[in-house]
């Protein structure tokens, strides 16, 4: 697994992206501290989080909370797929490494996968997702508001309305690596590249 920080130095004045990708591109395993927003627009998509294959469809949608393992195994030729990046201070009550493991704790304890919920949870979360990616593109006047309203009506439906997940617990040797990345994440990131990492 790869630790990835892909936001924190071009976007740190507003800690966001967001991008359509087109085709069934591959990502290995990798975590990074932001909450990963994926909606399938179109095809399919496999992805996998801590283990856990699925398939997605057109009009999925799957979070992947922060450092948590994911990957994206490929998908059909025609899939279409948005996915945004967002630190979860952009929610405006995380201020403190205690409030952010407690956000962190809240996301893995629940079933981040839309096939897995009501229909009308999904279609909400869906055009929350939606309307992040259309204020982040026009950047219209209080664009970055109407992200962080959108974030939280994620966060809330997440909190309320999705089913917990039934979680495996790791093993010992993998919680330990896992809480060593995430203090390596939290602590010195801003020094340590990708490329300095591969360098070494």
């Amino acid at each position: 697994m790869i630790y990835e920080n892909p936001i924190k130095e071009k976007f740190s004045a507003f800690p966001m992206a967001a991008t359509v990708m087109q085709g069934g591109r591959s990502f290995i395993s990798h975590c990074h501290q932001e909450l990963e927003l994926l909606v399938v627009r179109q095809g399919e998509l496999r992805v996998t989080f801590e283990d856990e294959p699925c398939v997605l469809k057109a009009g999925d949608v799957w979070l992947v909370p922060p450092f948590g393992s994911h990957s994206i195994d490929g998908g059909s030729p025609d899939s279409v797929r948005l996915a945004v990046l967002a630190d979860l201070k952009l929610a405006g009550w995380v201020h403190e490494e205690n409030e952010q493991a407690q956000l962190q704790a809240l996301l893995e304890n629940h079933d981040l996968y839309s096939g897995h919920w009501d229909h009308q949870v999904r279609d909400a979360l869906r055009e929350d997702v939606e309307a992040i990616y259309r204020e982040y593109i026009r950047r219209e006047e209080g664009w970055q508001l109407a992200i962080k309203r959108h974030l939280n009506d994620i966060l809330l439906l997440v909190c309320r309305r999705t089913p917990l997940r039934e979680k495996k617990a790791p093993t010992r040797e993998v919680a330990k690596v896992r809480s060593i990345l995430e203090y390596v994440a939290l602590h010195y990131c801003s020094d340590v590249s990708l490329e300095q990492c591969g360098a070494a």
